[in-house]
């Protein structure tokens, strides 16, 4: 009998569990209509603002994060069809002149026009890091000879999935179970959801980089739809 050929595998790179469980179920349920076996990585970090992560190493380091989860579950890179990240702007994008200062803000605090700090010249360092980093991202177009891109969630993904800004760990939490509960059977509800909504980002690939770029990325927008919509068409 024939041994029966493996499938290959779609990795999805996200910043932490609540991406995880609230992204995880549809990617699976999606691609394995195309014959294609999804799973999820949580980075638990957003690499785009780490110490010593800069446009010359975030290739590198993005694919030792890569190996070490093939490693991890002793698949090759030839096992990898194509990998997705999925990231957060952060804001990244807005002018410095949105950055204003709040003493009673003990952390980043976002609004859709700016983000209040009682340390705003922290907040230009890291939207410059950041900046800097997901413009060398969206140029890739392979790590380590497997097919790579990544996609935004603006503000972040509680802001586009749920309408939500500045809530805690747990809120996010409970939020993500609730979304999943909500969309679990209904896969064409979810996509409808990240092709259509006001805030979908629904153009080129290239183009929806540039859209957010300069498009106050402070505002509720995503091109994570794409990803769906390729796939259909």
């Amino acid at each position: 009998m024939a041994k029966k050929k493996k499938k290959k595998i779609l990795l999805v790179l996200v910043e932490g569990p609540s991406e995880e469980t609230a992204l995880g179920h549809f990617f699976v349920k999606f691609f394995e209509q195309k014959n294609l076996e999804s799973r999820v990585h949580v980075l638990h970090m957003d690499i785009t603002t780490e110490d010593g992560v800069s446009p010359s190493n975030i290739r590198s380091m993005l694919l030792e994060k890569i190996d070490d989860y093939l490693g991890r579950y002793y698949l090759e890179r030839s096992d990898v069809e194509n990998i997705i990240q999925i990231v957060d702007t952060d804001g990244a994008y807005i002018s410095d002149s949105k950055i204003v200062e709040d003493s009673a803000c003990e952390h980043f605090y976002y609004t859709e026009n700016e983000i209040r700090s009682f340390n705003p010249k922290m907040v230009v360092n890291r939207n410059k890091r950041k900046r800097m980093n997901l413009n060398a991202l969206c140029k890739l177009r392979e790590v380590g000879r497997m097919s790579y891109r990544v996609y935004y969630m603006s503000c972040n993904l509680d802001h586009v999935l749920y309408n939500l800004l500045n809530i805690s760990d747990e809120k996010k939490r409970i939020s993500a179970n609730d979304f999943l509960i909500r969309y679990q059977d209904d896969l064409q509800g979810f996509i409808d959801l990240t092709t259509k909504s006001s805030f979908s980002v629904m153009k080129d690939y290239k183009d929806s980089w540039e859209y957010i770029k300069n498009h106050e990325s402070l505002k509720r927008h995503s091109n994570i739809g794409l990803v769906f919509y390729r796939c259909c068409n």
